[in-house]
């Protein structure tokens, strides 16, 4: 299957907003946002985009489970980087294993999302030529 050239711009988009939300002070937030662990819902969702962006840019030849693991390595290594650079380089941000359990959890999720659902239906139409 052949890369569909707006999936490259897919992941730089959600990439540079992973980066920004993770960087930036926190900004005011609707009262409707406000409830008890928000933050991990959000660590959730971001490492899920994250990695059901990465496997089509990184698929060769239908290696699928090759995929599936190097995405699994690359999103695990860029959330322990991010909870490391917030510790370290930010005032108003600090790192969190639950955090990183956050995105470990939607790290999976986005694989087995991938699989089950993208992989098998005609949703790999978002990323591939046909």
């Amino acid at each position: 299957m052949k890369l569909k050239k707006i999936t490259y711009l897919y992941l730089f988009v959600w990439i540079s907003g992973l980066l920004y939300a993770s960087l930036t002070p926190p900004r005011n937030i609707p009262d409707f946002f406000h409830f008890k662990n928000i933050d991990k819902l959000v660590h959730f969702i971001m490492y899920l985009g994250l990695t059901v962006l990465l496997i089509p840019v990184l698929l060769k030849k239908d290696r699928y489970i090759k995929c599936y693991m190097l995405s699994f390595l690359i999103a695990t290594a860029a959330g322990i980087l991010m909870e490391f650079l917030q510790s370290s380089i930010t005032k108003f941000r600090f790192g969190s294993t639950l955090d990183a359990v956050a995105n470990l959890l939607g790290i999976i999720t986005g694989i087995v999302l991938f699989e089950l659902i993208i992989r098998k239906t005609r949703l790999k139409n978002l990323f591939f030529k046909t």
